[in-house]
């Protein structure tokens, strides 16, 4: 009796001890997507480059997680989840460190491909493994998406205060003990990877039908290296085609962007019909068929993108009504923004909890709903209303957008089986990526095209009100489809 209360005691700080270490390594990571923001006016003096040139510092570190997670997190079902995460916190580490050390810009950028490698690997993995607990799968994914918007969201502070003290090259130092204890606490309380079969025996071979062969049979686990290469070509001319602007490319205009679109598209359905080749020849893919053909699966991929869209509308417009409507300052507008992500950082845990208790799906429903009354509120938001109207249809976008994502990944991460973890996750993480991309560019240009005036520093608060009320509309509008969809989906079962 006694030996067993000592191993609960022993499983129990296990647990803690892995907990903190994956929510260290989803800090970290989103750390390092919004710290270095705040150093780009400082680095183009250090290196003498343009703005242009010194935004690839942060383009490429997104580039690189959009790019590739999806491959990482099947390769982490795989090679088993454990020993990739381990190998990414080293790559971010060292990168981090050859980061600081750079004395060029070339060397930065090259240093925060290798950071965005590590990041991408951390972002996937820790999710697939926080959710190894169905009965707990909301709490863990409340704390999940609560860790990652506190980096989001103290990114800027840290490195604000870090830059002033000690540099920029004090913002990739910062991260580095972080990393390493993180990589100490799961090196000794994360489980060994299972034996995770990637061949079939030659028993089960023979009871395939005879046109398979042993040898077609034993490509099963094989690494999909061409799905993998066409899809990150694929979602790298996506994310080019809604980061990219003219002006950095002289002589082309937005046919650049479009080209790029199209390219992606093309890339998309090429990707979809060599996974059908790769199953037919009975290779693994790199996105197994029952996930994507999958119609519960495919609705929450959208809904994913489409509310991540819709909070990320807020966070590219709202400073240009609170400014020229509400003509606050630059420090007061950053202080309204900050309530955004602070909401979504609090909220995670409880709602977590919430999950687990009321279950996924109704709170998927709640979510959304909220979602589309706060873009109403913000539909009929002006300087009468002022600064409170906005804080509080702001603070209703993203309780719901924070309510939905917890309830969305544990749903679909409780219904995942082992083997398929890792890629379920990195698709979820993917979702939000592309939704965070579209919601900047295209609902962006939406806004901009409702602005009567040629340049938008000199539009009136009027334009720019009547900007913002059409472009919440239609947003909520988007949202409202996505509780259709949510609601087609009950009667839909997730992931098999």
């Amino acid at each position: 009796m006694q030996h067993s209360s000592s191993t609960q005691t022993q499983d129990v700080k296990h647990s803690i001890w892995m907990m903190l270490g994956l929510s260290l390594s989803v800090l970290v990571a989103s750390l390092a997507t919004s710290m270095i923001n705040v150093a780009l006016p400082n680095l183009t003096l250090v290196f003498h480059s343009s703005m242009q040139q010194v935004q690839w510092i942060v383009t490429a570190y997104l580039l690189v997680i959009t790019s590739l997670i999806v491959s990482l997190g099947r390769l982490g079902d795989l090679l088993g989840n454990r020993r990739l995460l381990l190998i990414g916190i080293i790559i971010f580490t060292i990168s981090s460190l050859a980061g600081a050390m750079a004395n060029n810009l070339i060397l930065l950028i090259i240093s925060r491909v290798f950071q965005g490698l590590g990041a991408a690997i951390m972002l996937a993995l820790s999710m697939a493994l926080m959710s190894k607990s169905q009965a707990k799968a909301g709490r863990a994914m409340g704390l999940w998406g609560s860790v990652s918007a506190m980096g989001t969201a103290l990114g800027p502070a840290i490195g604000g205060i870090s830059l002033s003290l000690y540099g920029w090259q004090s913002l990739f130092f910062i991260i580095v003990p972080f990393s390493i204890i993180a990589f100490c606490l799961l090196y000794l309380a994360l489980p060994s990877d299972p034996q995770i079969k990637t061949t079939l025996s030659e028993k089960e071979a023979r009871s395939l039908p005879k046109k398979c062969g042993l040898s077609n049979a034993k490509k099963k686990g094989q690494f999909d290296l061409l799905g993998n290469l066409v899809l990150a070509l694929s979602l790298s001319a996506f994310a080019l085609s809604m980061s990219l602007e003219s002006s950095q490319f002289k002589g082309l205009d937005e046919r650049l962007n479009i080209g790029l679109f199209v390219l992606a598209l093309i890339g998309i359905w090429g990707f979809f019909n060599i996974e059908k080749r790769q199953e037919r020849e009975h290779i693994t893919p790199l996105i197994p068929s029952h996930i994507f053909n999958n119609m519960g699966f495919k609705i929450s991929f959208i809904c994913s993108a489409i509310t991540a869209s819709i909070v990320m509308t807020c966070l590219v417009i709202g400073p240009y009504y609170l400014s020229i409507t509400l003509a606050l300052s630059a420090y007061q507008v950053g202080l309204v923004m900050s309530t955004g992500p602070l909401v979504v950082a609090l909220s995670g845990v409880p709602a977590g909890r919430l999950s687990d208790k009321i279950g996924a799906k109704n709170m998927l429903l709640v979510g959304l709903c909220l979602m589309t009354l706060g873009c109403l509120l913000m539909s009929f938001n002006h300087q009468a209303t002022g600064v409170m109207g906005y804080i509080f249809a702001l603070v209703t976008i993203t309780l719901g957008f924070s309510l939905f994502q917890v309830a969305n990944s544990a749903d679909v991460m409780s219904q995942t089986n082992l083997q398929t973890k890792g890629v379920t996750s990195a698709l979820l993480n993917l979702a939000r990526n592309l939704g965070f991309m579209t919601g900047a560019a295209f609902m962006g240009s939406i806004f901009f095209r409702f602005i009567g005036s040629q340049q938008l520093l000199l539009a009136s608060s009027d334009e720019v009100t009547y900007a913002l009320h059409n472009t919440f509309l239609i947003a909520a509008l988007f949202v409202f489809i996505g509780i259709n969809f949510t609601l087609y989906s009950r009667v839909k079962p997730l992931i098999n």
